[in-house]
């Protein structure tokens, strides 16, 4: 009878032991995700990295893994799981120095898939987390960061992505280093440039591009004669060369010189797209509304990357045209990105609509 029982309470231990052993969690060591799970003491021959969970909480993350991604935990100094729309900290970065490749240029097409396409043309790159454009014209580097690094692997990433932008917030004191040297010579460095990572975030928590100045550099070396280094944090970094910087507009609103020439070709309405998500419109100049009733008063916007294709549709907005006031700006969100638009189709041929395409690396 005792030997019975005895059974029977290895037996609970045994299932209390399964039921309570740590997991664990594999995941991609620059973008955090997670690509696997196994017991404690098994192997799942991932190359990957892995930590132990906890197995209350590993059994979330296994059960919903695209709502997680592994990061460092500086409070802690631990790696763990957290949810993408907690605050993002950052995993550490690494040691060495990565050299940043250079390509012909950064299309924009974005992928919702966690890796590259199959036969990528390696001259091109249709995802960049980091994409760095040189001007050489205008001796201008901007430093871009995609808005979805946070939420890579959703079916739905671009519809989701403005609501978890709101919730966007980097460490204090995450950093990110770019090292710019002789060509394939990381110890013949011409310029460093250190960026806070909340520097990307503007007060609305949409994704800025930041814009330096590089003079110094372009009148000792070419533009064929330098490399870009980092110490990698993200996973997919990129680095081009364009001719000229297009400016757009300031951080708030359109320089003045902009608005005057805009008001001097009598354009009725300005639309600026002051992040990937978020657009202001104001009228810069009369136009006539007689005719317009509530029926018939709105003007639908559709923003295109290729002029005149409609299968190039980024997203579209309805503006009331009553409700604008003269050189009073509004703010409208699209509920998808627009950062690689270049142009806009509307039906209301006696209006004159300027569109100012967002300064990013794909326009």
């Amino acid at each position: 009878m005792k030997t019975t029982n005895y059974s029977y309470k290895e037996l609970f231990k045994a299932v209390h032991k399964a039921q309570t052993a740590p997991i664990k969690i594999y995941y991609d060591k620059f973008s955090g995700e997670i690509v696997g799970s196994s017991p404690d003491d098994h192997e799942a021959y991932l190359n990957e990295p892995s930590i132990k969970v906890a197995h209350a909480l590993a059994h979330n993350v296994i059960k919903t893994p695209l709502n997680y991604i592994v990061a460092f935990d500086k409070d802690t100094n631990t790696i763990r799981p957290v949810k993408k729309n907690e605050i993002i900290r950052l995993l550490k970065p690494e040691t060495k120095l990565f050299e940043i490749p250079k390509i012909e240029y950064i299309s924009g097409e974005r992928l919702l898939a966690s890796f590259p396409k199959p036969n990528i043309n390696p001259l091109h790159m249709d995802f960049a987390d980091l994409a760095v454009t040189i001007y050489k014209h205008d001796s201008i580097l901007t430093i871009s960061l995609n808005p979805l690094i946070i939420n890579r692997g959703f079916n739905t990433a671009i519809k989701s992505t403005p609501s978890l932008l709101s919730q966007l917030h980097f460490e204090e004191g995450s950093a990110l280093n770019l090292f710019i040297t002789k060509k394939d010579n990381p110890n013949a460095m011409l310029k460093s440039i250190y960026v806070d990572l909340n520097d990307f975030l503007s007060e609305y928590k949409n994704v800025k591009t930041l814009q330096y100045n590089i003079a110094d550099i372009l009148q000792s070396a070419s533009v064929d004669e330098i490399s870009i280094y980092t110490r990698r944090i993200f996973k997919r970094y990129a680095w081009q060369v364009k001719d000229r910087f297009i400016p757009t507009h300031r951080e708030k609103g359109i320089s003045k010189p902009l608005l005057d020439e805009i008001k001097s070709e009598h354009y009725h309405i300005v639309i600026v797209a002051e992040a990937p998500n978020v657009l202001t419109i104001q009228i810069v100049n009369d136009f006539e509304l007689t005719g317009l009733t509530s029926s018939n008063n709105k003007e639908f916007i559709a923003f295109l990357k290729y002029a005149k294709n409609l299968y190039s549709m980024r997203a579209t907005i309805s503006i009331d045209l009553k409700k604008l006031i003269k050189d009073k700006s509004i703010i409208v969100r699209t509920d998808q990105m627009i950062d690689d638009a270049k142009y806009i189709s509307w039906r209301n041929k006696n209006l004159n609509i300027k569109f100012i395409p967002y300064a990013s690396p794909y326009n």
